[in-house]
């Protein structure tokens, strides 16, 4: 298969699997919500944190190590893969001890009855885990996209059977360790034919990649702490009933994130690692992949912003509306993180993984004193804060993580993004206008909700295609023709030849 004809394919396999994911996610909640009560959804908000530490670590960082070293031997990746299996013991003997500690201590803790099966997940993410960035590395998309869907439709099923016949919170619980077996067990039978971990524990061998990936999963722990400090602040001083509101607004914002972002990460981190020394060919790639994630996840934000006084009581039911001001107020914080997402990609594979550990630090240490300040003022005050400190952080941080890195020009990023947030907020606008029109109207909840999103559509699309002028037409004839290579440039608003990585993907190039 030639390289246009496969990273078609990839994208298509990425695509596939992280809208069933995002579709799953969504239907877990979904149920959740029309059977638990808030504070239940609460406490699996916490759970939910506990779970994305131990997936931080699990690999220790060496996954994108994997990557950025784009040759290791296999004595390495042995030594890392035990390394990995220990470390994945020794958590699960840390949940083990806080289940019996938070018994003892804490009996009336909503988290005691489950914490120690959260341990069995820490226990399972390690005999596969590594293979998933192996697998990455060498763009073997469909194997990775089987085993996700697999996974997540097996999880996705026992959450909905559990919680349908009264479980309550451990039917979360229970699909997360079953998700976690079936997609470990599996990358292992998968990826066990292609390199066999031989039985050595060489830390010499593997110092740099162990070195590498230190700082990654510092940094990811910062990050991850940066990014749920606002859960465990709610829960500690609003108590759960608040996290469960401020849990479904914020899984709502984040959405697109989870949905889209994935898609572009996932094809952009190999390639820019094959071209980490071209900064030239970094900044055509990096700024014709937030294009294209602006066009896509932008209206998606805006559209939620503007459609939630409907959207929340019809799919969630009576009783959530106090998260659609919530959301309103977290907006922000979604474009932001959508924007910043990237930069992950391009400090690994410049191999500046300090610059995101300190940046994170900073960002971590900021929202959590911020949310201590404004937490008695209730859950929207902490919206408001993690929205504004979104913005501040994204561009006192632009210096440190692009100008320094691949020497791109602050105009230059905003600009790759402006038109799609234009208009976004003018579809918004049009949709918050006709909604107001259409509730005094008292349509049936579900129509009046359709009947939105098909004027958002359709306002979004017309504005976007007058904007394109002739390439409208001729991203229609590469839709029809199949030509991949000119459908990305089209779209990420380039004509003719260049030298990015866009470009390279679409012709063949060897160096992406």
């Amino acid at each position: 298969m030639n390289m246009k004809r496969r990273v078609i394919a990839d994208a298509a396999n990425v695509s596939t699997t992280n809208l069933i994911i995002a579709g799953t996610q969504f239907l877990e909640i979904l149920v959740l919500a029309r059977t638990l009560l808030p504070a239940d959804l609460g406490v699996i908000a916490l759970l939910a944190v506990i779970l994305g530490f131990g997936r931080s670590v699990a690999d220790l960082g060496t996954g994108t190590a994997l990557i950025h070293f784009q040759s290791l031997s296999r004595r390495a990746f042995s030594t890392i893969y035990w390394f990995l299996v220990l470390s994945g013991v020794v958590l699960f003997g840390f949940g083990i001890a806080a289940h019996y500690l938070l018994g003892a201590f804490r009996p009336a803790s909503p988290l005691s009855p489950y914490i120690g099966w959260i341990g069995v997940c820490f226990l399972l993410f390690p005999i596969g885990g590594l293979y998933q960035f192996q697998f990455q590395k060498e763009l073997r998309f469909r194997r990775m996209a089987v085993i996700e869907i697999a996974a997540r439709c097996i999880g996705t099923a026992t959450v909905v059977a559990l919680v349908l016949t009264g479980h309550g919170v451990f039917s979360y619980v229970a699909g997360q360790i079953l998700y976690s077996g079936v997609k470990s067990l599996s990358l292992l039978i998968a990826g066990f034919g292609l390199l066999r971990p031989a039985l050595v524990l060489d830390l010499a061998e593997a110092g740099a990649v162990l070195r590498f990936g230190a700082f990654q999963m510092g940094e990811r722990l910062v990050t991850y702490l940066a990014a749920n400090v606002d859960y465990l602040i709610i829960g500690k001083f609003l108590g759960m009933r608040e996290l469960g509101f401020y849990k479904i607004a914020y899984e709502l914002v984040v959405a697109p994130l989870r949905m889209i972002n994935p898609i572009f990460g996932s094809l952009a981190l190999p390639r820019f690692a094959k071209s980490q020394h071209d900064d030239r060919a970094l900044r055509e790639g990096f700024l014709a992949t937030v294009r294209l994630l602006s066009m896509c996840t932008f209206p998606l934000l805006f559209g939620l912003c503007a459609t939630g006084r409907v959207f929340i009581p019809v799919m969630y039911g009576p009783g959530w509306d106090r998260a659609v001001p919530i959301i309103w107020l977290l907006t922000l914080m979604g474009l932001c993180k959508i924007l910043g997402n990237l930069s992950g990609s391009i400090i690994i594979a410049k191999g500046r993984v300090k610059v995101g550990l300190v940046w994170n630090c900073i960002i971590a240490a900021g929202n959590g004193a911020a949310f201590m300040l404004v937490v008695h003022s209730g859950v929207a005050a902490i919206a408001a804060a993690y929205s504004l400190l979104s913005i501040v952080f994204l561009i006192i941080s632009f210096p440190y993580y692009y100008m320094s890195t691949i020497g791109l020009r602050l105009q230059e990023y905003f600009g790759s993004f402006m038109i799609p947030a234009l208009f976004s907020g003018a579809m918004a606008a049009v949709v918050f206008g006709a909604s107001a029109v259409l509730r005094s109207a008292r349509l049936w909840p579900p129509g009046e909700l359709a009947i939105l999103v098909l004027i958002g559509i359709t306002v979004y699309s017309a504005m976007t295609f007058a904007a394109m002028g002739n390439r409208a037409g001729q991203i229609v004839r590469s839709i029809r023709d199949r030509d991949g290579s000119s459908l990305l440039d089209l779209l990420a608003g380039r004509q003719g030849s260049g030298t990015g990585i866009v470009r390279q993907i679409g012709s063949g190039g060897d160096s992406v």
